[in-house]
């Protein structure tokens, strides 16, 4: 079922709905609610929430390798992230860096960007 699930966000979500749910996700890919949370805990996650927020983070970190010339804001925006703290705090607990960081390192060193650390 996480396959699914990370087939869905990585080929048919837009990641600006800011309202999408557990439920939009469980109606998209004919599963209930219940069994997709335990597969995402399973995985690794506390919930929907951090898993969307894990795949936010992935987006970002791919938007800014490909788009140098693009913000912070701009890429933040791009993901779906609406407050700038969060995704900050996030971001820093994910990567133990921030985001500008990471894009001043990808002017002097680029590379592909590396996923955090939970697992499949």
């Amino acid at each position: 079922m996480v396959l699914s699930i990370e087939h869905f966000f990585d080929c048919e979500h837009d990641y600006k709905d800011s309202k999408f749910s557990l439920n939009d996700l469980a109606l998209s890919l004919n599963f209930n609610e219940r069994e997709i949370s335990r597969s995402l805990r399973e995985a690794g996650f506390t919930g929907f929430h951090e898993y969307l927020n894990h795949k936010k983070l992935d987006r970002f970190r791919l938007l800014a390798y490909d788009n140098p010339d693009m913000t912070v804001k701009e890429l933040m925006y791009s993901c779906g992230f609406t407050s700038r703290s969060t995704f900050y705090r996030l971001y820093g607990d994910a990567y133990d860096e921030t985001p500008t960081e990471f894009i001043e390192r990808q002017k002097t060193k680029p590379f592909p960007p590396q996923r955090h650390n939970t697992e499949f």
